[in-house]
């Protein structure tokens, strides 16, 4: 693989390659420190209650309201033994599970995915829309796409006549995503876009926004999304060390011989699941967020197990051969 074309893939549409929101807060700290301030609402003509005029609590004052409402005082208790146990959990976590070192082409693919996974869909830009037209000809095949704009784009799964309004999750990611699939899984690309396996439901999901909504999940589960390096020196990608099990697990697929198409496969292997789910919880329309959750736990769980290769994680998710 040619380390020099992974910072240009996005940019040509024709040459298509491969390549979450911030971490959740255990809530223990906020908690913690709302307890600890001491603080009631204030009441009109009223010093707030455990505060001299200095706006200091007073020592005693503070401990007499906390015993006089053991309720409260148990919570502080609770969220200061959580604080700490989380604290002594992530020492003990970062000193057993010490950063994994990357290798430079591993270094050179994470950074390329952190960077496209960064791009917002541009309506107005030309490479976008091109690969908005690729996206219309995989789906209606022979028929012209004559408008960006058109009430067709609906029987393909998006909100709207307009589909540049839904890539606000996932940005022009979303779209290559989408592009890939059709172009490197056709047989799967067809199956799901026109739910050919199973007993399909009254109200099927959207297949474009599913697709889009697996994008982000995916950018989440392997950390694409997190801090961009701060310091000088050094690349983006040395300092995107994933943290979590399942972004650990994925750093093997990127440094085998196929890494430049790892989330593509991923991603198609993740839509495989999510309409497997679909089926086995014979969910409607209104279901498709917990199948989207159960999807993402049945990949964060493939990946922590650390596959070495794809065909790997494919069986850990129990699929088959491709359609």
């Amino acid at each position: 693989t040619c380390l020099a074309g992974l910072g240009t893939r996005m940019s040509h549409p024709q040459g298509l390659r491969r390549r979450g929101p911030a971490m959740a807060n255990d809530g223990g700290s906020e908690l913690q420190q709302s307890l600890l301030s001491g603080q009631e609402p204030s009441t009109s003509g009223q010093e707030t209650h455990g505060l001299a005029a200095t706006g200091k609590p007073h020592a005693n004052s503070l401990l007499a309201s906390l015993f006089a409402n053991p309720a409260r005082l148990l919570l502080l208790l609770w969220a200061s033994a959580k604080s700490a146990v989380l604290g002594v959990w992530r020492l003990l976590f970062g000193w057993l599970s010490p950063q994994p070192k990357l290798s430079l082409l591993q270094e050179a693919r994470l950074e390329a995915l952190v960077a496209d996974a960064a791009v917002p869909f541009d309506a107005s830009n030309a490479e976008h829309q091109d690969l908005l037209r690729e996206l219309w000809g995989a789906a209606f095949p022979g028929e012209p796409c004559t408008s960006l704009r058109s009430g067709r784009w609906k029987d393909m799964g998006w909100q709207g006549e307009d589909p540049g309004t839904d890539f606000r999750g996932s940005g022009y990611f979303g779209l290559v995503n989408l592009v890939d699939l059709a172009r490197r899984h056709p047989a799967t690309w067809d199956a799901l876009l026109h739910k050919r396996q199973g007993a399909r439901a009254t109200w099927e999901y959207p297949f474009a926004v599913a697709g889009l909504n697996l994008t982000f999940v995916l950018t989440e589960v392997l950390e694409l999304q997190r801090h961009r390096h701060q310091g000088q020196g050094q690349g983006a990608g040395a300092s995107h060390v994933p943290r979590g099990a399942a972004a650990r697990g994925f750093l093997a697929l990127l440094g085998g011989e196929s890494g430049d198409d790892a989330f593509g496969d991923l991603y198609c292997a993740a839509f495989r699941v999510l309409d497997r789910e679909w089926l086995a919880m014979k969910a409607s329309y209104m279901e498709f967020n917990q199948v989207l959750k159960r999807t993402r736990q049945a990949v964060e769980g493939a990946l922590a197990s650390q596959p070495a290769s794809m065909q790997a994680l494919e069986a850990k998710l129990g699929l088959g051969p491709e359609a």
